[in-house]
């Protein structure tokens, strides 16, 4: 391709920021915060009934839980900028904690034959109660799993303008450009067809 084919022209970059501020014009934080957090809760929900099926704490679910995460604040917040990416990993890195209690709290249940909820209620009303947990069952590999699900949440919580709606801009002007020559084209042939004749 040519330098003359790179170009780009002054119409595109105005279409382009045109695009964009349309764009910023339907993001909602609010509907990012609620999607996000309710997807949170979901996942640390699933994270616990999961280790009381298996009787395993599994950590690599964290992944999971930030994937989802930061798809659900970019599919509701429509987001464009970096708050929604901060908004996605802090949503993740919460999920995650939470699902650890959550898992916490089925075991404790499980093994002293409590309710799951007095049980749950003991250990997210007490944030001494749920430190100390973390404290003892965390192990390193968690922290590898945790840094995972954060920068999941941060990188899919944000969308920007695609390869091909960008192509669509050069397209659409492309296309213009054209009918304006071909217009252009007419106009001549018949100057010189008036010219011809007189």
């Amino acid at each position: 391709m040519s330098d003359e084919d790179s170009t780009v022209t002054e119409h595109e970059v105005e279409r382009l920021k045109e695009m964009y501020d349309e764009l910023l014009a339907n993001q909602s934080f609010i509907k990012g915060l609620l999607a996000g957090s309710i997807t949170a809760v979901v996942c640390a929900g699933i994270w616990g009934a999961v280790t009381v099926i298996t009787g395993y704490q599994i950590g690599y679910m964290a992944v999971g839980v930030g994937f989802l995460v930061g798809h659900s604040v970019r599919l509701a917040g429509k987001g464009m900028t970096m708050k929604f990416q901060i908004l996605g990993a802090v949503l993740a890195l919460i999920g995650c904690v939470a699902g650890n209690l959550v898992s916490f709290g089925a075991i404790i249940a499980e093994d002293q034959g409590a309710p799951l909820v007095a049980s749950l209620l003991a250990i997210f009303t007490s944030p001494l109660l749920a430190f100390e947990l973390l404290k003892l069952t965390t192990q390193p590999i968690d922290f590898l799993f945790y840094g995972i699900a954060v920068y999941q949440g941060y990188r899919f919580a944000c969308y920007s303008l695609s390869e091909e709606q960008v192509a669509e801009v050069f397209q659409n002007d492309e296309a213009e450009d054209e009918a304006e020559g071909g217009i252009d084209g007419e106009i001549d042939y018949e100057t010189d067809g008036q010219q011809k004749l007189s």
